[in-house]
């Protein structure tokens, strides 16, 4: 049995309008993704694109890297100028171009246009695309000499120099220009002349009497500075240079007063200083000298090794205070000394001799003294039997003191001054007191050989005629004769004078002779 086949020709209208549906359907499905891949592939694209721009940017900057550490400002190289220098290869008339689809999906065909920001960190070149080329300086490529066609090959000429001198202690220095050549357009700086200045700035932007300068690094040292000039025909000058010593050590030293006394009267005092400046050593210049802890503006002066100084007149210690500056600016901590001020007599002084007793029968004596300084203390005094102190009298400071009284017996004075550490002399005091040492005589009268009828006293006792005289208490006595009697004797006894020498009297016979009847 046999299959027949019938053969046909297209679609029925049913079949037709099936095929067309489905078709519809795949296209509504792949168009979006169609789209969402091809926008991921091309933003991709611009981002390598993009990535690539910034490596040729760094890589071109190697050229003047030294440049980039010392500059102050904003730098960007054009994409042209990365094409021209052959860092990127243009994509077609000197411009790179390609799709960059922006965020709504929508395709559009644009250059690459914009600039490569440049700039030195943590010893790494930094480059990133802008699109805007917000730059304040636009780095170009010197013209060869040989593609020089105008007619003025002169190169412009002017000088520099570092405003801050010869020391500084800021990495951030000013440069000043003179330019006697009205031609000069531009100018490049850096710290070294071994190679090609590439970042040149238009003179116009800038006060050429003051322009910032970053130092290379902060090593103390000597720092160089090389400058060129071009004009508008693109000559450029020999390269200009000045250098500064960069330097950050704190100068030291010491302040003394009055030789490294710790006690003066006087207000007027000597400052006695020394000073170091370590390495790199821009050396001292300059220091200021003040009564308190502060420096005031106008106390800066020229370094000087002594210097008389006036302290602050109130008693007690005195703190005078120094600091040092070298030529870079640097100032030291800062250096004190201190002194006592007392410019008070020693006061309550006093002087006994044997504790104020007003005779004494030994030239050793025994003086109590007293004396009071409420600054810088008693120090020394001088006892001398004149109101006058030689030198050599001069002893430690006490409140006994023994000493021997010279020549012969009769009064005798002592007399003492007293001196403070800060070597005010007080008043003078003194205390005398009567020397003897002479015994007393015995002595009696009133005895007599002669017979009377009256009553009759014998008086036995003391004589000390040149000497202290004689102590009543022992002094002798006397005795009322009123009967008949011839002779009396006189027992022995004792006499002493003021001064307590004493003398034994002996027995002795008197003659009485009264009678009565």
């Amino acid at each position: 049995m046999g299959v027949n086949i019938v053969k046909r020709k297209g679609f029925t209208l049913v079949e037709l309008i099936t095929v067309i549906a489905i078709i519809g359907v795949l296209i509504i499905i792949a168009v979006p993704i169609y789209n969402n891949m091809s926008g991921n592939t091309q933003e991709k694209a611009y981002e390598n694109k993009v990535k690539l721009v910034e490596i040729a940017a760094a890589n071109y900057a190697e050229n003047f890297k030294n440049e980039l550490k010392v500059n102050t400002e904003k730098v960007c190289v054009s994409i042209n100028s990365l094409i021209k220098e052959e860092f990127l290869t243009s994509d077609g008339k000197n411009e790179l171009y390609l799709t960059n689809p922006n965020l709504n999906g929508i395709e559009k065909t644009e250059y690459l246009m914009g600039s490569v920001e440049l700039r030195y960190e943590n010893e790494e070149i930094v480059a990133k695309y802008d699109l805007a080329g917000n730059c304040g300086i636009h780095i170009e490529k010197q013209i060869a000499a040989g593609d020089k066609y105008e007619i003025d090959i002169t190169p412009p000429t002017g000088s520099m120099r570092i405003i801050e001198g010869d020391f500084t202690n800021n990495t951030r220095i000013h440069l000043e220009l003179t330019l006697p050549d009205a031609d000069a357009a531009y100018f490049c700086y850096s710290y070294t002349n071994t190679e090609e200045c590439m970042i040149y700035k238009n003179i116009k932007d800038y006060n050429i009497k003051k322009i910032e300068y970053n130092l290379a690094n902060n090593n103390d040292g000597v720092h160089h500075v090389f400058l060129w000039l071009k004009d508008k025909y693109g000559n450029v000058s020999n390269p200009l240079s000045d250098s500064i010593l960069y330097d950050k050590v704190k100068p030291t030293g010491t302040i003394t007063i009055n030789n490294g006394n710790k006690y003066t009267n006087n207000p007027n005092v000597n400052l006695k200083f020394t000073y170091t400046d370590q390495q790199p050593a821009s050396g001292v210049y300059e220091m200021c000298v003040s009564n308190t802890n502060t420096c005031p503006e106008n106390g800066w002066e020229s370094d000087k090794e002594t210097r008389t100084w006036t302290l602050e007149s109130i008693e007690g210690n005195r703190t005078v205070t120094v600091w040092f500056k070298d030529r870079a600016g640097n100032i030291s901590i800062p250096y004190t000394a201190v002194i006592m001020l007392d410019t008070i007599k020693p006061t309550n002084i006093s002087v006994f001799i044997n504790g104020n007793a007003p005779y004494t029968n030994k030239a050793a004596v025994t003086l109590t003294i007293g004396s009071f300084d409420a600054t810088s203390g008693v120090e020394k005094m001088c006892v001398s039997e004149t109101s006058t102190c030689p030198d050599a009298n001069w002893i430690d400071y006490a409140t006994t003191h023994s000493m021997t009284l010279s020549g012969n017996d009769g009064q005798k004075f002592v007399y003492v001054k007293f001196r403070d550490r800060a070597l005010n002399v007080s008043e003078t005091t003194s205390d005398d007191i009567f020397l003897d040492r002479v015994d007393p005589t015995c002595t009696s009268h009133g005895d007599q050989t002669i017979w009377t009828k009256d009553d009759r006293t014998i008086h036995y006792g003391c004589a000390d005629t040149n000497g202290s005289g004689c102590d009543p208490a022992f002094s002798g006595g006397s005795k009322l004769f009123n009967t008949t009697t011839k002779t009396f004797n006189i027992d022995p006894y004792t006499i002493k004078d003021r001064a307590g020498n004493k003398t034994d009297c002996d027995l002795r016979e008197a003659n009485v002779y009264v009678d009565k009847t």
